[in-house]
This record gives C-alpha cells, sequence and structure tokens, in this order.
C-alpha cells in the first residue's frame, strides 16, 4: 500500500557457540550469556545490530548511503546509524 513502511535492510541475531566443540574445548568464558543477551537487546530496542551480525541491505540502498565510511573502528555503527 501507498505510504506503508517496507524494511529495506536486516541483521541475523548474534549467538555464541558455547557447546565444548564451539569453544575448541576451552573454558566457558563467564559473562558470555550476558553478552549475546545484550547484543541482541540493543539491536531489538535501538535497531543497532554489530556488523557481526551480518547487515544485509540491498545494493541500491548501500550506494545510496554511500557505502562504508573509510574508518578502521565502527564502521558498522556508522552504517547502521
Amino acid at each position: 500500500p501507498n505510504g506503508a513502511v517496507r524494511p529495506n535492510s536486516c541483521a541475523f541475531a548474534f549467538g555464541i557457540d558455547t557447546t565444548e566443540a564451539g569453544l575448541n574445548g576451552g573454558h566457558f568464558p563467564p559473562g558470555i550469556k550476558a553478552v549475546e543477551y545484550s547484543a541482541n537487546w540493543r539491536t531489538q530496542m535501538f535497531s543497532l545490530p554489530y556488523g557481526d551480525q551480518v547487515l544485509s541491505l540491498p545494493s541500491t540502498v548501500y550506494h545510496y548511503i554511500g557505502g562504508f565510511p573509510d574508518q578502521c573502528l565502527f564502521e558498522d555503527y556508522e552504517l547502521v546509524s
């Protein structure tokens, strides 16, 4: 319909494999589930996913916003903000 809001991008939920295989036999880091939960909460509440949540958007949108900024840190934040 005219005037309807259409999504133009998406991001996957953030997940950390805490199985023995996922941890390569290492220990379960304290607070790791809190990191997972807070990353997904941040995405849901503020629509600000992290870059490692696989940002996905059409190339027309990517080019319209000028692509990734030329910076070494937080380029994913700059892209979604």
